[in-house]
């Protein structure tokens, strides 16, 4: 989706060498946190049996898509920006970045927005949840929001209209740029593949607040009709109560902000660049450059690498599995130096002896 704002397209901004670099440079870093932080979760779930369950198969799917975004997409961004924002690739190479672009992005806030829905079910009705969200329906779940994904990306290159008038020739490159010049899928897309998921994120992390909230003062309740007037003073359910709210506020806020910050700028360019391109004119090289920067290729891609480590830092299982994959791993390490140490030492002592 980082091909469709208009900013990076049309009049041309000069760009130093060490901006680039910089750029490239973070980009790396993002690329290889990507890389590593969604591998190292898709691994934790397929090696350990306590983290196969229904809910994690989301976040299973959602570091997938990461993954791949960084593997696939992310190499090609990186090389846009180290050729000074020229694409010199040609046409198919620019169509399939593209059509990779929009489907990882797609998938990902999809399973965003899945992943809302499911802790909306598992938190309003924990007794019911096995039996709704089973591993058949979660499947079909998966293979739904995949192939929707794919639907929206393989409409990317397709040309509605060969006129430039009509903005409607799907991926093109153009004055050394490649994106995608479609102003009504761009728009469908925009709608159905961010505002929607973020809609729906809003509304279930809203209800699971006060979901959770409820719960919390019924858990008060429950722990006051336990103690009489003066043990009152002495009892942990106001703690509790603390605990739980600032716990679910924290997580809430975490998670919206990271995806509200990464994705909502670059959605409104988007809107911006499609209905009113003249606005841009205004800007000045300096303020486009920065958004440019910001907004299309520092932003959004920082997502990929932003999920796994929230969605891991905020669940206890995630941590104990990491711990201990982390302390076999360093316990491994001892035992083979110590094993070479020893061997080293006994074909010395041989050595002497002989």
């Amino acid at each position: 989706m980082n091909n469709s704002t208009g900013l990076n397209h049309g009049n041309e901004i000069k760009t130093e060498f060490y901006e680039i670099a910089i750029q490239a440079v973070f980009l790396l870093f993002v690329l290889a946190v990507a890389l590593a932080g969604n591998g190292f979760v898709c691994l934790c779930i397929l090696t350990d049996k306590r983290l196969q369950c229904t809910s994690n198969y989301f976040i299973f799917s959602l570091s997938s898509a990461d993954f791949f975004f960084a593997l696939f997409c992310l190499p090609l961004r990186i090389y846009h920006i180290l050729r000074g924002y020229k694409w010199d690739l040609g046409l198919f190479a620019c169509q399939i970045w593209v059509w990779l672009d929009f489907f990882f992005c797609s998938a990902s806030i999809a399973n965003l927005a899945a992943i809302s829905v499911d802790r909306y079910y598992k938190i309003s009705s924990p007794m019911l949840y096995d039996r709704r969200m089973t591993k058949t329906k979660v499947t079909w779940m998966l293979v739904s929001l995949w192939s929707y994904s794919a639907v929206l990306a393989s409409l990317s290159p397709v040309e509605w209209s060969s006129t430039p008038k009509n903005r409607a020739r799907g991926t093109v490159v153009e004055g050394g740029a490649c994106f995608n010049d479609s102003t009504i899928y761009l728009t469908i897309v925009s709608a159905i593949g961010f505002c929607v998921p973020l809609a729906t994120m809003l509304l279930m992390y809203c209800v699971v607040f006060k979901v959770a909230v409820c719960q919390a003062s019924k858990l008060i309740r429950q722990h006051e009709s336990l103690y009489n007037k003066k043990k009152r003073r002495k009892s942990p359910s106001y703690a509790i109560s603390l605990f739980f709210e600032v716990k679910a506020t924290k997580t809430l806020i975490i998670l919206l902000s990271a995806f509200c910050v990464c994705w909502c700028p670059f959605f409104i360019l988007i809107f911006i660049g499609l209905y009113s391109p003249r606005h841009f004119n205004t800007v000045s090289d300096l303020g486009r450059k920065v958004m440019i920067v910001l907004f299309v290729n520092i932003f959004p891609n920082c997502n990929a690498a932003l999920d796994p480590i929230i969605y891991t830092t905020q669940n206890q299982q995630f941590r104990r599995v990491i711990e201990k994959i982390l302390a076999r791993k360093s316990a491994s390490r001892f035992s083979d130096g110590f094993s070479e140490t020893k061997k080293t030492l006994g074909n010395g002592i041989l050595g002497s002896v002989v």
